[in-house]
């Protein structure tokens, strides 16, 4: 009886173009999930919660590798270097971190009276992984070295409300914002290269680039997930698969599908090509729904109505 309920889960549209099945494998009802972030590396993921903890987890064991204690306040903000190495940590208190994923010790505490003045609510790893970008609810994007120190660029938004940020490979950022939709950064110095405006004066909650770094995707208000031709600056098309508020999206590891969270209480999964809904994942969280899938392509994670992690399974896997 238990499995069945577990299956019908998610619900599959027969008619898709290409076939998926989502099974959940478990719902983690202490952990009541804040941030969600998979390594580049297997099962391996990060979680943040409520009690302030960070927890390294292993998604096919099920189990906990490390706990990191000690942020002051919530965390909101979590992401792993490109080799998986290093795990970067930011709370309420607008404290970064930053731990060794082997060991699950802490390697260095960024400083604060130079970076931001409220909650850390995004990061990114430069693909050389010397530098990182941080994105806090001040409406700042802060540059920061790896190896320690103050920050080196602050990019302010003076009323663009960030969310979400994402180096490309060239070394310039783009973050999504609130007037208008998406922002490109150029590498050099950090200027503004272009605003690119979903429509409706709506603007984006989060943001998802694939791992080509050629496709972004704006998580919008107006339940589209919309998206971008990176290199064009041009809109390809529009994902309507909700009906309320996006939240949060998320790309496969081999780039062939996206899921989207939303205040709808679904979260979707959708083909990247053809643009169409191919599962929706029930009962899912209402305020700050996550979602992420791990790098081996074989499992979505989730948070549920009561903002509890899960695991699904995906069959077949999407990592190729």
């Amino acid at each position: 009886m238990l499995t069945t309920a577990i299956v019908l889960a998610a619900i599959v549209n027969p008619s898709a173009p290409t076939a998926i099945t989502v099974t959940r494998v478990k719902t983690f009802a202490h952990i009541r999930t804040t941030a969600i972030a998979a390594s580049p590396k297997g099962a391996v993921f990060a979680v943040a919660s409520e009690d302030n903890r960070v927890r390294i987890m292993d998604a096919v064991k099920l189990t906990s590798i490390h706990t990191l204690d000690g942020h002051p306040r919530t965390p909101y903000a979590l992401a792993f270097s490109r080799d998986g190495k290093f795990l970067l940590t930011g709370d309420e208190s607008a404290r970064i971190w930053l731990w060794d994923v082997k060991t699950g010790k802490k390697i260095r505490e960024f400083s604060r009276d130079r970076g931001h003045t409220r909650g850390i609510q995004a990061f990114a790893f430069a693909p050389n992984g010397k530098t990182f970008a941080s994105v806090g609810k001040d409406d700042v994007i802060k540059i920061w070295n790896t190896s320690g120190g103050h920050p080196t660029n602050t990019i302010k938004g003076v009323g663009a409300n960030f969310f979400g940020i994402a180096y490309l490979p060239s070394g310039g950022l783009v973050t999504g914002t609130l007037l208008e939709g998406m922002r490109l950064y150029a590498p050099k110095g950090f200027t503004l290269a272009a605003t690119l405006r979903v429509g409706g004066g709506e603007g984006a909650n989060e943001i998802a680039i694939n791992k080509a770094g050629t496709l972004c995707f704006t998580a919008c208000r107006d339940g589209r997930v919309v998206v971008w031709d990176i290199k064009k600056r041009a809109k390809i098309g529009a994902i309507k698969a909700h009906s309320d508020w996006v939240l949060n999206v998320a790309i496969a590891p081999n780039g062939k599908i996206g899921a989207s969270s939303a205040s709808d209480g679904h979260v979707v999964l959708w083909d990247v090509k053809t643009l169409q809904p191919l599962a929706t994942i029930s009962g899912q969280a209402y305020v700050d729904s996550l979602v992420a899938f791990t790098s081996d392509g074989r499992h979505i994670l989730t948070t549920d109505a009561s903002n509890a992690l899960q695991i699904h399974s995906l069959n077949p896997r999407q990592n190729r």
